[in-house]
């Protein structure tokens, strides 16, 4: 079997598996070839990957960084999942805090949540307390209605986990400064 009859049957697989996971594309049977070895197509399956990569491998779920986005309480957050499965209801985010950036005074009601620190160093402060410095590999524990905040205290990103039960939603957030 030459080259080409071996991509096609690659590309054959390729369409197969596609169908099974209902994303459709059209190629004419006469191009297919020529379209198989053309940049377009590559860009096409490298876009067509990472869309439905989900679907090659249902236990491994990874972060579209794109999706972070920028909070009024100043800093980004990536929401990582948010399962709201009565069995085992959690959610995990990360957040990044800018260096030398202090988040807004904030609470979640009703909202267990842990800060686990993945990068950098910082300083927290809950409820009435002093404050405390933490730094990578910190496990952080703060109780329901708990009014927090953190500040990045490093040159770097201080990047952690934000892991809540039940799960974070809006309804339960709440900012003061």
């Amino acid at each position: 079997m030459n080259g080409k009859h071996i991509q096609l049957d690659v590309l054959t697989i390729f369409i197969s598996h596609l169908a099974s996971t209902s994303v459709v594309y059209k190629i004419e049977q006469e191009s297919l070839y020529t379209y198989f070895n053309s940049n377009k197509f590559c860009i096409l399956l490298i876009e067509i990957i990472n869309q439905a990569h989900f679907y090659m491998n249902p236990h491994l779920i990874q972060p579209n960084e794109s999706k972070e986005f920028f909070t009024s309480e100043r800093c980004h957050i990536l929401e990582l999942l948010n399962n709201h499965d009565t069995t085992a209801p959690f959610s995990i985010a990360r957040a990044r805090v800018e260096p030398g950036v202090t988040t807004a005074w904030h609470r979640l009601n009703g909202i267990k949540e842990y800060y686990y620190i993945l990068e950098g160093r910082g300083f927290i402060e809950l409820g009435e307390n002093e404050g405390f410095e933490v730094q990578k590999n910190d496990l952080i524990k703060i109780d329901e209605n708990m009014a927090q905040r953190i500040k990045n205290t490093g040159d770097e990103d201080l990047l952690f986990l934000c892991l809540c039960n039940p799960p974070f939603t809006d309804e339960n957030y709440e900012e003061f400064d």
